[in-house]
């Protein structure tokens, strides 16, 4: 018996070459909690622990967002690109309105964010 194969579609992070496909999503809702001036800390919606981030990895129109209370998204993904090899890439979205899904926000501008 096989296990069940699960589609994620295209990636949200990057166009993908011909035959590559997503293996694997993971999107973690973030607020922040303190803004330095390299960075920012926040933790994971429902978490206590925070985590430090870099504000080099904010996308460049998203840095206006960045405050504390500010909710963004970091979504990581792992890609089969063919020929065995396997790649992984994460990026931060920051949320601009309170139905904005992390999909809609990653829809808006594949090309920025972390590599």
């Amino acid at each position: 018996m096989s296990a069940p194969t699960t589609e994620f579609g295209p990636s949200w992070l990057a166009s993908l070459p011909p035959g590559a496909r997503v293996l694997s999503r993971t999107t973690v809702e973030h607020t922040v909690a303190t803004v330095g001036d390299g960075g920012l800390t926040a933790r994971p919606v429902g978490r206590r622990r925070a985590r430090y981030i870099p504000l080099a990895l904010v996308p460049t129109a998203d840095r206006d967002l960045v405050a504390p209370g500010a909710r963004f998204w970091l979504v990581s993904e792992r890609v089969a690109l063919g020929h065995g090899d396997v790649d992984g890439s994460s990026a931060i979205r920051f949320r601009r309105s309170r139905t904005e899904t992390a999909e809609a926000a990653f829809a808006r501008d594949t090309k920025a964010g972390a590599r």
